[in-house]
């Protein structure tokens, strides 16, 4: 038998050696048959790959069209380049971004702290404060001013001005961070109290956003023409009660006597001032 097809092969003395070259034959017959078949499948010795100008010939070059073996690109970012301004920056929103997370974890809530950043820049144009008024009688050696506007505003800068009477100028206070405001009253000889012991007051409140450019609220007016004067006892005052005036001489003799305490002390006193 051969190696390949497995033709047979007669012996000498093989009487039917002529049936073994038939199937021999046969066998030929079909493999050459099966080998034409799939040569029918395979491409000429001198084919090209140009199939309708859509693929380069066996033989082909690249020219100047195309880009040669070495070529460079000159004038162009290499592949690693970086963009040095940037690159810093980034580097520098990384540390910031690492610092405020540190303050958030070690101070506050961020929650928190984002919802005072968030109440920022709240805007109080168009806004109008509330203002308060106390200490207007006689008792009180101050006016207290106390006012509200409704924003959120996370912070607000406070400025105030005030005049007494009828006078043209008004006198400043602030800026404060916070809406309260003491307002001394006038000395008993000040001109503002023109003989009397009443006068009058206008205040001006407003309040801007110092974290927005020119975000003023509305100004609001107050006014007040019942401010007492304080009632402080000063040593002549006290004399010329005493002397000349009848009420306060029976009020002062009737603390005395119900003061056996004070009715004592004055006794000790006038017996000293005798003795000298």
């Amino acid at each position: 038998m051969s190696n390949y097809l497995n033709l047979e092969k007669p012996t000498e003395n093989d009487l039917n050696w002529g049936d073994a070259v038939n199937r021999n034959t046969d066998k030929i017959d079909a493999e050459c048959s099966r080998l034409n078949t799939e040569l029918g499948t395979k491409s000429n010795v001198n084919h090209t790959h140009n199939f309708n100008n859509q693929f380069a010939p066996l033989n082909h070059h690249h020219n100047s069209s195309y880009a040669s073996i070495g070529h460079t690109h000159t004038g162009f970012a290499v592949t690693g380049h970086t963009h040095a301004e940037i690159t810093a920056l980034q580097n520098r929103m990384t540390l910031a971004e690492g610092r405020i997370n540190t303050l958030f974890s070690d101070k506050a809530d961020k929650s928190y702290v984002i919802n005072l950043l968030q109440n920022f820049d709240h805007s109080v144009v168009g806004l109008t404060p509330q203002i308060n008024l106390n200490g207007q009688g006689s008792n009180n050696s101050n006016l207290r001013v106390n006012a509200w506007i409704n924003s959120p505003a996370f912070l607000l800068e406070w400025h105030l001005s005030f005049k007494w009477a009828n006078l043209q100028n008004f006198s400043n206070q602030g800026p404060k961070n916070t809406p309260e405001f003491t307002i001394p009253k006038p000395s008993a000889n000040a001109p503002y109290w023109g003989g009397s012991n009443i006068t009058g007051i206008t205040i001006k409140v407003k309040c801007r956003n110092p974290f927005l450019n020119d975000n003023w609220s509305n100004e609001a007016t107050l006014t007040d023409n019942d401010i007492r004067m304080h009632n402080f006892l000063d040593f002549d005052k006290l004399v010329t009660a005493v002397a000349n005036d009848m009420s306060f001489q029976t009020t002062l003799a009737s603390i005395i006597i119900t003061n056996p305490y004070m009715a004592e002390k004055l006794i000790n006193v006038a017996n000293t001032e005798s003795a000298k």
